[in-house]
């Protein structure tokens, strides 16, 4: 089925009932919600069809892939099942079928070549980016765009996220295309008006490879991203997410911001509102994710902007206009 029709049926469950939505097209309540909660976590793209070669929820985690690794350049002679042994004496619960896909991924399920592999000398790989523990509240910024699709009241739309890694304080606003210069409204407009009104001192701002506006422009993004920061006097440094350790827990942060960003356009988009309703209601989210939203961050449950003012010893605001009663 169509990605295009699987968001008309979505669309048309708020305003009808999933009951009668999903007699009507003829799919299961289990489709139903299978294709609701992808929709909310990654927009459009949740709906096209899974492939044969995605990645499995299961594969294995980097961090063990890495001691899997480690383990070959100590022990070259051990198959999967010793090393198997070793990991179940380190702590990890893998199958031996998991061990020996992370050979075969890495071109080392021959013995010869695992001898190989722990002669050479091991390369030092430098990430510019901390791990989320160590990061300061505002320190490190996130972006990404979500195709939310075409409605009655709105026939395309993407939605523009900056998002703090450590307080989990976010931005975000809809435009109808992709376009650089979108980026840096919200960049400017947004982003950078909260981190003055809060004091965040952002030293890092990082993208997902597969981010939209970095293939539209392959070989020129981080110049002009460079070029933009410069131009409203910010020292910032570019980095990118694709072998960042704390990777699993980004997409996760992603994804729950996601699922609620989502789920209130929804319910905007099908309640028959205006455009500019619609954009006051995501400004009214904004607010009331910042402020309000409990975040359990381990020791604390409290709300992205409460954090940021406890873990910085500040008792500071949104900027003005996130309470002003206009379109955001």
């Amino acid at each position: 089925m169509q990605k295009e029709l699987k968001l008309k049926i979505i669309s048309e469950s708020i305003n009808n009932g999933v009951t009668v939505t999903c007699k009507k097209y003829s799919i299961s309540r289990t489709v139903y919600y299978r294709w609701l909660k992808r929709y909310q976590r990654m927009g459009v793209e949740g709906l096209e069809d899974i492939k044969k070669d995605f990645t499995p929820s299961n594969k294995t985690s980097l961090g063990i892939e890495r001691t899997i690794l480690d383990l070959v350049k100590i022990y070259p002679s051990y198959g999967p099942k010793a090393l198997n042994y070793l990991l179940e004496e380190l702590g990890h619960k893998i199958s031996v079928s998991a061990v020996y896909n992370v050979l075969k991924r890495y071109q080392l399920s021959n013995k010869h070549k695992r001898i190989q592999f722990s002669k050479k000398r091991e390369q030092v790989v430098i990430h510019s980016l901390p791990p989320i523990s160590q990061l300061n509240s505002g320190e490190c910024w996130i972006f990404w765009i979500t195709d939310i699709g075409g409605f009655e009241t709105y026939k395309k739309g993407y939605t523009y996220t900056l998002f703090d890694l450590k307080s989990r304080i976010a931005c975000s606003r809809i435009y109808p295309d992709l376009s650089f210069n979108n980026f840096e409204e919200v960049l400017a407009s947004v982003a950078l008006s909260v981190a003055t009104s809060l004091e965040l001192k952002i030293s890092y701002l990082c993208f997902f490879n597969n981010c939209k506006i970095l293939k539209r422009f392959p070989n020129s993004f981080k110049g002009k991203i460079y070029a933009m920061l410069k131009k409203h006097g910010r020292n910032v440094k570019v980095d990118f997410l694709k072998d960042y350790s704390d990777l699993e827990t980004v997409i996760r942060y992603k994804e729950d911001y996601n699922r609620q960003l989502l789920t209130t356009l929804l319910h905007s988009f099908n309640s028959g509102k205006s455009l500019g309703d619609t954009k006051k209601d995501l400004r009214n989210f904004i607010k009331d994710y910042n402020l309000n939203f409990k975040v359990d961050f381990g020791d604390i449950s409290c709300s992205p902007v409460d954090y940021h003012n406890k873990t910085t010893n500040n008792k500071l605001i949104l900027p003005l206009w996130a309470y002003i009663d206009r379109e955001y």
